[in-house]
């Protein structure tokens, strides 16, 4: 599998609520990671802290929760349009149109996210605006802005590399892990490189790690947090802003000039997000089969817009120390549980919401992986990519599962992934 956020030990998987733990260890029991002293154990549980922060990113900011809605949208577009053009074949990897704006959408987020790349050494040099021109559906363009940061490499070369979101959440999972794990290291670009820039850019704001996370975590709160970062460091450095406090920077960015006569403009466009991708996820999941998934993610979202609602600063307060997780940290896992993860093994593990806020009895927490499979079939992938999970059980996986696995829609004893492409009225299609 490919992971929208990737290191050497783990990797959360964007839109699907999956985190990857790179070790052979087993981690079904996760009680035994929380609360251990052995030194194993907490790197192990960093790296879990790591990627559970960007588990809480994609539902509690704008930017993240808004990419689950535009997962599914991609997905029912194929469905639709195969379906309705009924030959049982069709090519893959498929092309999107721009007829429901998924070019459009596409071309955004790529710019929303900023670049791929990785440097492990990055001397922050200066940052510029490029114009890109994207045209909707309808023929209209739009000038959405580029922000590429320009930089000398180890030997003393100049590139650059497109600044997104990707640069501003792992500089918030970076600076959380290693308060827990001081150990820990990652290269510049994408997880450090935030600093430099501040910086530069406004050196009265200082380097207070928390008080970048608060800065970061804040702008993540829009569709194009890029934009939003350099704006409010322009803004800041005009006014020699020193923050004292974390709270002091979530206030500059929500009550800075475009959100000034718009009160709460920033949480109410997180609700809309937030509400649009639960209807999607709703609407995926409606056949009565799936209810218990359905209640699980319509649950998890909507303890993500409390969270979000009664404590903004939250990301701020996750770790107490050195190998030491808050309160705050524990009591967001007993209320929202934990994502599906497995190790590098594919055995997976899961911890459902505390049964005092929630009961659900048979959800299957793999069930928004199941959705990725159909994004990676018609990207062209022949091979289900659930299936060293599906086999570590008996009777579940067959030869379909490693070249035509959309063929187990057609067996009587479906797989997840052949139950969903019949539900979703795909039985009888197969891509070539």
């Amino acid at each position: 599998m490919s992971y929208e956020f990737s290191e050497s030990n783990g990797g959360y998987d964007l839109g699907f609520f999956y985190v990857l733990i790179n070790t052979t260890e087993d981690l079904s029991n996760l009680n035994d990671y929380l609360f251990s002293d052995d030194p194993k154990k907490i790197k192990i549980l960093s790296t879990f802290l790591h990627e559970y922060i960007h588990f809480l990113q994609e539902i509690t900011t704008t930017s993240g929760v808004y990419i689950i809605g535009r997962y599914i949208d991609l997905i029912k577009e194929v469905n639709f349009e195969v379906r309705k053009d009924g030959n049982p074949t069709f090519s893959v990897p498929y092309r999107y149109s721009n007829k429901y704006n998924a070019q459009a959408n596409i071309t955004l987020a790529k710019i929303y996210r900023g670049s791929r790349e990785t440097f492990d050494y990055a001397k922050y040099d200066y940052y510029k605006k490029h114009k890109e021109r994207i045209t909707d559906k309808d023929g209209w363009k739009k000038y959405p802005d580029r922000y590429a940061i320009y930089f000398y490499t180890a030997d003393r070369q100049l590139k650059s590399v497109d600044f997104g979101y990707s640069c501003l959440k792992e500089y918030v999972t970076h600076t959380i892990q290693k308060k827990f794990f001081p150990d820990i290291e990652h290269d510049d670009i994408p997880y450090t490189i935030v600093e430099q820039i501040v910086g530069k850019e406004c050196p009265s704001f200082g380097l207070d790690p928390l008080h970048l996370v608060s800065l970061c975590d804040a702008c993540l709160m829009v569709y194009h947090p890029a934009e939003l970062f350099f704006y409010i460091l322009e803004e800041m450095k005009k006014v020699d802003f020193v923050p004292k406090s974390n709270k002091d920077v979530y206030d500059f960015v929500y009550n800075s000039r475009p959100f000034r006569e718009r009160p709460n403009f920033l949480f109410r466009l997180y609700e809309h997000s937030n509400s649009f991708s639960k209807s999607q996820l709703s609407d995926a999941l409606a056949t009565p089969i799936f209810q218990a998934n359905r209640d699980w993610v319509c649950y998890i979202l909507d303890q993500a817009k409390g969270l979000r609602f009664t404590d903004p600063t939250f990301m701020t307060g996750l770790v107490d120390g050195p190998g030491k997780l808050s309160v705050k940290f524990l009591e967001i896992v007993r209320k929202l549980g934990t994502p599906f993860f497995t190790n590098a093994n594919m055995k997976g593990g899961f911890i459902p919401p505390d049964s005092r806020y929630i009961n659900l009895p048979g959800v299957e927490p793999y069930q928004l992986l199941v959705f990725k499979q159909f994004y990676r079939i018609y990207g062209g992938s022949k091979e289900c990519g659930l299936y060293e999970f599906c086999n570590q059980r008996p009777g579940i996986t067959n030869a379909d599962c490693k070249s035509a696995p959309w063929r187990r829609a057609l067996d009587a004893d479906q797989c997840p992934l052949g139950r969903l492409w019949s539900t979703w009225g795909m039985t009888g299609f197969e891509p070539f």
